[in-house]
């Protein structure tokens, strides 16, 4: 690209996207003309001499776009590539031109409901199965959810979906739940089980994805404030036709809440707060995160400044039970035991005992009732 070779696709503000590296996967940018293509051709060739690598052309894709059909398909046949169309998959990531629609990510609640159909027959227990909520289930849309803002009504039906699944063990049940769901939502210090909403983790995520193309000074950051931004360095207020651009709408006025400038030359600003005082180094203008001491922002940090607070849950004068119950076949030989302790962890009692025959869920029953008695 700097020797003049291969011509750029786009020129925003003077940064011109070449490629795009991402595990072992690169994209390529670059104009369709015969030159350009030709060079691009000898520079996979003296890849594959130098690297010992073969690039697999049946494996890739190639996509065309501001051009007649004739011309694509001329091109594709060139280069010996798969011609595809948007929206298309890159490693599980959708690549939208436009905003994320249900039907681009109901794959995740489906997915979800197929390995739910393998759970709900094991009778798991509920520390089992809270488990599996926290770190498997929610765990599974985080990567999307961390690019673009998804569709309010998929983020309903998963969470209704699990919540099912968490209460009585079966997705496809619809019954009143006796604890509100913002209540389990919260974490163990308020009362709750950890469990974050996820319409919460979309917006933590999509709050430092923001932060990053604001504060970065990256080829792919400077092209998103290129695109995005007005001469004046505002961000614009119109429609763009962009998966990522309603995200970064959605989250700017709480990241814009959320951070400070450190002014040293004033030359990147042009106004501050009054608590926003000179650093006096003499360099470089730059942001700062106000609930980090580094300034830098986290999705801990992050989600401290815009989740639900709760009434922090005190434990003095209270009694801890630590009990659990399990029958080693199913119904089979089963036992079942608790410990209590105080505030301080000092234990004030303990007992055990056990069944010939017995289920799992049988065990854990008669483990609070023992504790009762």
């Amino acid at each position: 690209m700097h020797e003049g070779k291969i011509q750029a696709m786009v020129n925003k503000g003077g940064c011109k996207p070449t490629h795009l590296m991402f595990a072992d996967g690169i994209f390529i940018f670059c104009n369709g003309h015969k030159r350009t293509l030709n060079n691009l051709m000898s520079l996979l060739l003296q890849y594959q001499n130098s690297s010992r690598q073969m690039v697999n052309r049946a494996k890739n894709k190639c996509f065309v776009g501001g051009l007649s059909d004739i011309r694509r398909n001329g091109i594709a046949e060139f280069l010996q590539m798969e011609l595809s169309e948007l929206p298309d998959r890159y490693y599980g990531v959708i690549i939208n031109p436009g905003i994320m629609k249900a039907h681009q990510v109901w794959g995740m609640v489906e997915m979800m409901q197929k390995i739910l159909v393998g759970w709900m027959w094991k009778l798991l227990a509920f520390s089992t199965i809270l488990t599996l909520v926290k770190f498997e289930l929610f765990s599974m849309p985080m990567y999307n959810m961390s690019l673009y803002k998804w569709p309010k009504s998929v983020i309903k039906e998963y969470e209704n979906i699990i919540r099912n699944f968490l209460w009585f063990g079966d997705p496809t049940v619809k019954n009143l739940a006796t604890v509100k769901w913002d209540e389990v939502n919260a974490p163990v210090s308020e009362g709750g089980f950890g469990i974050r909403r996820l319409e919460l983790m979309n917006k933590i995520f999509l709050m430092k994805l923001f932060w990053k193309i604001e504060t970065e000074d990256v080829e792919w950051t400077m092209y998103m404030r290129d695109e995005h931004k007005n001469k004046n360095e505002e961000w614009i207020k119109f429609h763009r036709k962009s998966s990522i651009w309603p995200g970064m709408k959605w989250v700017m006025a709480d990241v814009n809440d959320s951070n400070r400038w450190l002014v040293e030359d004033g030359k990147s600003i042009y106004y501050f707060e009054v608590n926003e005082l000179s650093a006096l180094g003499g360099g470089k203008d730059k942001k700062a995160w106000v609930a980090d001491l580094n300034g830098n922002c986290t999705v801990a940090n992050a989600a401290q400044l815009v989740r639900k607070k709760h009434t922090v849950v005190s434990w003095a004068n209270k009694i801890l039970i630590c009990c659990d119950g399990a029958s080693k076949g199913n119904p089979c030989r089963a036992g079942f035991g608790f410990v209590t302790r105080i505030s301080d962890g000092g234990c004030v009692g303990a007992a055990s005992d056990g069944f010939i025959i017995a289920t799992n869920h049988l065990a854990e029953v008669m483990t609070l009732i023992s504790f009762v008695e």
